[in-house]
């Protein structure tokens, strides 16, 4: 029986899924669950959902432990982008080169390759660790091993860990025995006065919407946006990733910092990529929004 089915019939109650997920990874005839929602987040306090951090040796080990999928802004040697690529992967080794080089070998999920001009998608890729710009987790978790995966990596003089998928599952299951992650499904949001989000810093064209590769065209069936307007004044729009709220909500808008940016009223949602594709303006003739990412709501 499958590790996602044996979840199933050791839980006291069914499993839901986060934002009604219409995309999932397979691997091996199974099925990950796509993009937890922790409700306690101590676990994963160093290294919270979306949100880049330097690289750090022990990210990568608590990453690996846990079976964790991150993206990573790396510069590889022949990368003449000051800021790299994206790349996400499953990282499934660290250790050290006979040059005495961190290396990680990771699956590559999905992601730019400078060496073959174009995005690679489910290949298995070496990296170096002081070419990594920063990481980010993406809040999904992998539990079984991509097709070539081996123990031991020859890559690497000295290995400091290795994904052992017995561990990784035991750690995910006592996630849900000790109730860390939501497991209320939440499509549309219809109840709420405040949401919190973080800046992305980047103006999402609508007629342009896969523009630097800031919304990742590969990953268009998972991609939900809200788009709204200021209530008060000409400001100019929003667009929030990661959440769906219901047409004509007026809500409060805070930043990671509980900082008030304004009141907001929903002007529509997406719930796929494809809806974003067939966009050509919104009310108001309005094309380019404020790009954030949803963090919570209340």
């Amino acid at each position: 029986m499958s590790f996602y089915k044996n979840l199933l019939y050791n839980s006291n109650q069914p499993i839901l899924f986060i934002n009604k997920p219409k995309f999932f990874i397979k691997e091996n005839n199974d099925v990950l669950i796509p993009r937890f929602k922790l409700k306690d987040n101590e676990i994963f306090s160093d290294f919270p959902i979306n949100e880049p951090q330097k690289f750090d040796i022990n990210l990568i080990l608590k990453a690996i432990q846990w079976g964790m999928i991150i993206q990573i802004e790396y510069k590889g040697a022949e990368d003449n982008r000051q800021e790299g690529h994206t790349r996400t992967i499953y990282p499934m080794a660290i250790g050290y080169s006979s040059q005495n080089k961190v290396l990680i070998r990771g699956w590559q999920l999905n992601g730019w390759s400078v060496s073959q001009g174009t995005n690679v998608d489910k290949e298995w890729r070496l990296f170096r660790g002081d070419r990594i710009l920063s990481l980010s987790f993406t809040g999904s978790f992998f539990r079984l091993a991509p097709d070539g995966y081996v123990m031991r990596d020859k890559s690497m003089k000295k290995i400091l860990g290795l994904a052992d998928f017995n561990q990784i599952r035991n750690n995910q299951q006592t996630l849900l025995a000790n109730d860390k992650i939501d497991t209320k499904e939440r499509t549309i949001i219809n109840r709420l006065n405040k949401v919190v989000v973080k800046n992305m810093n980047f103006i999402l064209n609508i007629q342009l919407p896969w523009r630097d590769n800031v919304l990742q065209k590969s990953d268009s069936k998972n991609i939900r946006i809200t788009f709204a307007k200021p209530v008060v004044g000409n400001d100019i729009p929003i667009a929030i990733l990661g959440t769906l709220i219901e047409k004509n909500k007026i809500f409060k808008l805070y930043d990671d910092d509980n900082n008030l940016i304004g009141s907001y009223k929903t002007i529509k949602y997406v719930e796929n990529g494809e809806q974003l594709e067939e966009l050509k303006r919104l009310e108001g003739n309005k094309i380019e929004f404020k790009l954030y990412s949803f963090l919570s709501s209340k």
